[in-house]
């Protein structure tokens, strides 16, 4: 099955599309705080990429996300390192996109798995730590 060539204007992906890269936008913003210079340049490179087609941004956007993820959780130093899992969930949503519209069925598959290791490794980075600091405060209430 080969992937016909979709642009931008064409339907319901171009929401999604919009979506993701403005979240994506938005968390480099808000985490990293970019630069104003930066943050044009980003808006050159979306204008340029709306002439790309959507397998070609999804296939990027998710390898760039997949690098970003792997590069946080192999700097356990770094205050962002348990955000890595949550860009690995980003990428594998977009590569399991990539797959679907482009009939890939092992890279589909090996997808959906590695999106579940990404929500365990969240819940172990990021979710457990959160109800023990719950539990522990809760705790320290009825002690009082």
């Amino acid at each position: 099955m080969s992937a016909r060539t979709y642009r931008f204007g064409d339907g319901l992906l171009d929401v999604l599309t919009v979506l993701v890269f403005g979240i994506t936008g938005v968390v480099a913003y808000g985490l990293f705080g970019l630069s104003e210079q930066l943050l044009h340049a980003a808006w050159a490179s979306w204008q340029w990429l709306t002439f790309w087609p959507v397998d070609k941004v999804l296939s990027w956007s998710a390898a760039a996300l997949t690098i970003y993820g792997a590069w946080l959780l192999a700097n356990p130093g770094h205050r962002w390192t348990s955000w890595g899992f949550v860009f690995f969930l980003g990428a594998n949503a977009l590569w399991i996109s990539y797959a679907w519209r482009t009939g890939q069925g092992s890279l589909f598959v090996q997808q959906l798995v590695l999106t579940v290791i990404s929500l365990q490794g969240i819940w172990n980075q990021l979710g457990k730590p959160v109800l023990q600091a719950f539990n522990q405060l809760f705790e320290d209430l009825e002690n009082e």
